[in-house]
């Protein structure tokens, strides 16, 4: 698939600076995806495949709690990479579209069969960012606990 947006929005992703021919590989892994608002993506405690999803237009937002976000994650960002490089393979949060979203779709079982040394190298890039995400959202949590006497949730 060679979509303008969908390559601009990889571009401008955490695996951005990636060499040209390894991004024509993900592009060509890939597919676009569309979600309406308010549109579950996934939910927490799903079987997470390889898949994960950059954002093309439009906004997604993990949630641990329903109404709480833990971030709105808006072009260019990532969503699903925690899943998707997890040895537990599961998905640690419902991740909702905020809007009328698309999408790309990256399947890292297909990049494993086409080129096993970019999916490694985009492996070691995810995993990366979803230690960062990961310790973001305990940050998140420990304040909104905080603020409600313990309480991950609303009163």
């Amino acid at each position: 698939m060679d979509d303008p947006q969908g390559r601009a929005a990889l571009k401008g992703s955490v695996l951005g600076l990636m060499p040209e021919a390894d991004l024509d590989v993900l592009m060509r892994d890939s597919r676009l995806v569309m979600f309406t608002a308010g549109q579950k993506v996934f939910a927490k405690g799903d079987p997470a495949t390889q898949a994960f999803y950059v954002v093309v237009e439009g906004a997604l937002e993990p949630r641990r709690a329903p109404g709480q976000a833990l971030a709105r994650l808006g072009p260019g960002q990532v969503v699903g990479e925690i899943g998707a490089v997890s040895p537990y393979q599961v998905r640690v949060c419902d991740v909702v579209a905020a809007e009328p979203t698309t999408a790309l779709e990256i399947d890292l079982s297909k990049v494993i069969l086409d080129s096993p040394d970019l999916a490694n190298r985009v492996m070691k890039r995810l995993e990366t960012t979803a230690w960062k995400r990961i310790v973001e959202n305990e940050r998140i949590e420990a304040r909104a606990r905080g603020a409600t006497g313990g309480r991950a949730g609303p009163a």
